[in-house]
């Protein structure tokens, strides 16, 4: 390990896993200041230059924006103290931040099953669950919008129009890269997000629940499982199938009846 990645202590500035895992659960997934959901671990009281241990009561969530202003001398550390004990993602009850689509028809990948220029990707007893719009004017943006529940049905995630909340009641929310990660519990992925910037998102892992109806999705595996709420189970969706220019992709109506590809 370099010399620099440890203080005079010889703590290491890797926070180990439970002890991140703790402060994402203390702080609501999210700055504690304005409560954006990109991140980092920062040491409060002591600074890290003087702490002897990763006591997950006495590191706190910075966003980069927030974290400069502190730096610079521009807010106070008392300032940081006091949203610590009250954050603002808790105050909220969510954390957010927003996915960069650009303004070229995104493509959608859910496991093997990928859409292109599909508006609407999943549907469920007729709510779209994931879709895209056009740009509201000439040169802007396309629009994601999706609504995301775990096993239980209860919601993990809404996007509209690119922009992201996720309820502070999750048991784990994870921000790493250009990944999110939503757990249930220890070891248990319910939704997992990879974007792929400008227009590329993918949804890793799926395990969602939604009016009766649940959709299984893991990226590399052949096909998506799907439950109906009247209980039958079709397996054998979606298994490396392209959804090119249809008008909707995965469609499962109130009845249970599946559709993929609609014109």
């Amino acid at each position: 390990m370099c010399k620099d990645d440890m203080n005079e202590h010889g703590l290491s500035r890797y926070v180990p896993v439970p002890v991140r895992r703790a402060i994402r659960q203390r702080c609501g997934f999210g700055c504690v200041i304005c409560g954006f959901a990109i991140y980092d671990y920062e040491h409060v009281d002591p600074a890290f230059k003087d702490a002897k241990e990763h006591d997950f009561t006495k590191i706190t969530l910075l966003c980069g924006r927030c974290h400069d202003s502190v730096t610079r001398g521009i807010w106070s550390k008392d300032k940081v103290k006091e949203h610590d004990h009250n954050p603002r993602c808790k105050q909220d009850g969510f954390s957010f931040g927003a996915f960069d689509i650009g303004n070229v028809f995104p493509r959608v990948i859910v496991g093997s099953y990928e859409a292109i220029e599909t508006p609407v990707i999943l549907e469920v007893a007729g709510t779209p669950l994931l879709m895209v719009a056009p740009p509201e004017e000439e040169g802007g943006p396309f629009r994601l919008s999706a609504l995301f529940c775990d096993s239980g049905g209860k919601q993990l995630l809404r996007i509209e129009c690119n922009e992201w909340r996720s309820p502070v009641g999750t048991w784990d929310i994870e921000s790493v890269g250009p990944r999110l990660t939503f757990r249930t519990e220890p070891g248990s992925i319910a939704l997992g997000l990879r974007s792929e910037p400008p227009g590329v998102l993918v949804v890793e892992r799926m395990n969602m629940v939604y009016k009766g109806t649940r959709i299984i999705a893991r990226e590399g595996d052949r096909a998506i499982k799907i439950v109906t709420a009247a209980g039958a189970t079709i397996e054998n969706v979606g298994g490396h199938v392209n959804v090119v220019r249809q008008r909707a992709g995965i469609v499962i109506d109130k009845d249970g009846n599946l559709s993929v590809g609609g014109g």
